[in-house]
């Protein structure tokens, strides 16, 4: 909400619209190609984690997906972590440090 100035939702501000309009989500149908994407998301994080979820869903839906171009990993329920905060966290899903994941995610899509 920070960068549309649109403020949260009350009984007479719906802000949704205008979130919606300015997530990049609304650009997947218009693209061609994609890079590779990985996601994470925390329960706590001040972006929601249901974003990923949408964002992955909007990829996925666009281009298919090749073997493990796109990849969505659960939220992180015990975490507010946000960006490259992750970086040294243990993905239990993945048993292993998320930046030792990037770090092979990207080796394997160059």
């Amino acid at each position: 909400m920070n960068y549309t100035n649109s403020g949260y939702y009350t009984a007479t501000n719906n802000p949704y619209p205008v979130l919606e309009a300015a997530s990049p989500i609304t650009l997947v149908p218009l693209a061609t190609s994609s890079p590779a994407i990985m996601l994470f998301g925390t329960k706590s994080d001040p972006v929601p984690y249901q974003q990923a979820n949408k964002m992955y869903t909007a990829l996925t839906t666009q281009f298919g997906n090749p073997p493990g171009k796109f990849m969505e990993y659960a939220p992180f329920n015990d975490t507010d972590l946000h960006a490259f905060d992750y970086w040294h966290t243990y993905n239990t899903e993945a048993s292993d440090c998320v930046s030792h994941q990037v770090i092979h995610f990207l080796q394997t899509h160059p």
